[in-house]
């Protein structure tokens, strides 16, 4: 179906939950406030594990996928949230709104006008629900499985879905801008260790970044925009090359 991850994507998305909650800590750090504590039954010959919302570093932040939550009622998605916060996890991620390949959304755009992939507006509810639960939302911008073939190869391609990415910042903004769980941007694009190896992809990769990163910031000065690595220790770069 269209924007679900094929098998092998899942578990990129778990390490995607890790990346996402360190950047999360590093731009939402819990107040002292909002402290939350819960008893967890003791292991077989150990103790209670006591834990604290406001033990650092911790994961403050998780992923989740439209088609998902598409069926979802308010009652479901307050229950979900309040079992997220009640692992401290304060921050949430709809990994997108747009699939740009299938040219369908999760919302009523004006942009994307082959109609929504979801029974309802997606976007609306999440942001609704998290409001009445203080959750930050994390809104991702658009998927397309051409990514998992030309990467940042095609300069063309590539170029054509950063200025879509600028639009559907604008749209969706105007849309959903006072929503107060609004929190920030989420690129789903990842740079992974296997396909880019070199600078002429690494260049293409920083331009994407750099202009639709320009764009959010001309629009939304105050919110953060987030990205995911992807590292995959089978083989591709190594660690300290990777990460330069």
């Amino acid at each position: 179906m269209p924007g679900r991850l094929p098998g092998w994507r899942v578990l990129a998305t778990l390490g995607l939950l890790a990346v996402f909650a360190v950047v999360g800590w590093l731009v939402s750090p819990a107040s002292s406030s909002a402290k939350m504590w819960r008893e967890f039954a003791p292991p077989t010959g150990g103790h209670a594990i006591t834990m604290s919302c406001s033990t650092e570093p911790r994961l403050t932040g998780s992923f989740l996928q439209p088609w998902l939550v598409d069926s979802w009622t308010a009652e479901q998605w307050d229950a979900e949230l309040q079992h997220l916060r009640e692992a401290c996890i304060s921050e949430v991620v709809l990994q997108w709104t747009v699939d740009s390949g299938a040219n369908t959304a999760i919302y009523s755009s004006d942009i994307v006008v082959a109609g929504r992939s979801e029974s309802d507006d997606v976007l609306a509810r999440a942001l609704a629900a998290a409001e009445r639960a203080g959750v930050d939302v994390y809104v991702g911008l658009q998927v397309n499985d051409e990514w998992w073939r030309t990467y940042a190869n095609d300069r063309t391609w590539l170029s054509a879905e950063s200025e879509l990415a600028q639009r559907l910042i604008d749209e969706i903004w105007t849309k959903y801008g006072a929503a107060r769980s609004f929190a920030g941007w989420y690129l789903p694009f990842e740079v992974d260790n296997w396909h880019f190896e070199g600078p002429d992809t690494w260049d293409g990769l920083a331009s994407f970044y750099a202009a639709v990163g320009r764009h959010a910031k001309h629009a939304t000065p105050n919110l953060p925009i987030v990205i995911s690595p992807f590292f995959n220790p089978a083989g591709g770069l190594p660690p300290a090359e990777w990460a330069k």
